[in-house]
């Protein structure tokens, strides 16, 4: 994606362009497109990129991350 932006920001909110999920700037869920109730998900950062991982994976695992 040369040249394009993979986020923006509304408030103080960063929103997924693929999920259109909301996340604050302690990193929790604050919204969901679907109205469902944000999940709590293992995250991990993994060259430059924040990957939300599959329930119950460790953050620390590097399991469900694309190599």
């Amino acid at each position: 994606m040369t040249g394009a932006r993979a986020d923006r920001l509304l408030g103080d909110a960063l929103e997924s362009p693929v999920h259109r999920r909301r996340f604050g700037p302690n990193g929790l869920c604050v919204n969901r497109p679907d109205g469902k109730p944000a999940e709590l998900l293992p995250v991990r950062e993994e060259a430059g990129y924040l990957w939300l991982l599959p329930p119950g994976r460790a953050a620390d695992s590097g399991a469900g991350v694309p190599a």
